[in-house]
């Protein structure tokens, strides 16, 4: 060291060191390591005297990790690939404990060392937090070869939809009267039913439960009920999927614009299950599989209620500020059909209207 040269000049001029465990050192720096600890909220697996559950890593797919996210319903930390979910948030049905093997057509089980999540696992259940944030997935359908239940024929109420005939309307006449009986509604002939109109609740569920046949499409298009005025159904030519979606119009004559911030999309592809995603602000944030019409309303129902987050600024607000945006940040940030400067690590959904999420 010179003398004109300062201890602070010369630690400045050094290129920062890693330390190995050997007492080596190296340039380079140190690899991320998978979380021991569970991401949902609320949980203590993997604490310290917290009971010992099987913890799986987070996916790769950005997209997947979305919706993983969404469903754990944490706002102050985006879900990383280093992040882990422990088993306590999976449906068992996700969780394979066992290789499977056919031998001489008898199947054998034989454990694993550690289990593992069946592709497409999404975990749904938060057993810590209030119930009405856990997503109940559908009964499992039953194999092939099952028999049949019989079905159930209940008789009609005579009484209250028709007029009963022969001797049973001699024994009615003689033992009720118009003062303490109930009326009966008169009809041209005995034979004849009256023209009673359903109450509109009961017609719309006996049309619910008049096709007994597998969920389609075209059933959804026709009974699925709508959250609010501001959804709408968006006509496509395809015949195995139906949208609904919101809509936000501005400007007007050539200069009018029609955007949609929430839309939910129902397909069956491969003509056996129905895959409902919701979308906001164009990115894919759930994802689940409907059987039945009510599961199709309440996953309705669900995008309907998610606030979305207003995002980071406008974009005439960020061309005042960008100047002073380093290149690195400018790789984060993305911009929407809004006009609208995001975070790319965006979570989409926030606790109250008009919030901003962590990211943002």
């Amino acid at each position: 060291m010179s003398a004109a040269e300062t201890p602070t000049e010369a630690a400045s001029s050094k290129t920062t060191e890693y330390s190995g465990g050997d007492g080596t050192t190296s340039d380079k720096p140190k690899k991320m390591r998978v979380q021991n600890v569970c991401y949902a909220p609320g949980c203590r697996s993997g604490h310290y005297n917290a009971p010992k559950a099987s913890l799986f890593t987070a996916p790769k797919d950005e997209k997947l990790r979305k919706i993983w996210q969404y469903n754990l319903r944490r706002l102050d930390k985006p879900l990383t690939v280093y992040s882990s979910v422990c088993e306590r948030h999976f449906d068992p049905r996700f969780i394979e404990r066992d290789y499977v093997h056919i031998i001489n057509g008898e199947e054998v089980r034989i454990p694993r060392g550690k289990p593992r999540l069946s592709p497409g696992a999404i975990p749904t259940l938060l057993p810590d937090l209030p119930g009405y944030l856990s997503k109940k997935l559908p009964k499992p359908r039953p194999t092939k070869g099952r028999p049949e239940l019989p079905a159930v024929i209940r008789p009609a109420n005579t009484r209250k939809y028709g007029k009963p005939t022969g001797a049973n309307q001699n024994e009615e006449d003689e033992s009720q009267s118009p003062t303490n009986g109930e009326p009966i509604d008169a009809c041209a002939t005995e034979t004849d039913h009256c023209d009673e109109k359903e109450p509109p609740q009961t017609q719309q569920h006996a049309d619910r439960s008049a096709d007994k046949g597998p969920l389609t499409v075209e059933r959804l298009k026709k009974i699925v009920k709508l959250p609010s005025q501001e959804w709408c159904i968006i006509g496509t030519l395809e015949t195995k999927r139906v949208v609904f979606a919101t809509s936000m119009i501005r400007g007007s004559g050539e200069g009018l614009e029609i955007s949609h911030p929430k839309y939910v999309s129902f397909s069956n592809s491969d003509g056996t299950e129905i895959v409902a995603e919701a979308y906001f602000q164009g990115t894919l944030c759930c994802k689940a599989i409907v059987t039945a019409a009510e599961e199709a309303d309440t996953f309705l129902q669900d995008a309907h209620s998610t606030h979305m987050c207003r995002g980071a600024m406008w974009d005439s607000e960020f061309a005042e500020v960008c100047v002073c945006v380093t290149k690195k940040l400018l790789q984060r940030i993305g911009k929407n059909d809004e006009d609208t400067v995001f975070s790319l690590e965006c979570t989409r959904n926030v606790d109250a209207e008009g919030a901003m999420c962590t990211p943002c």
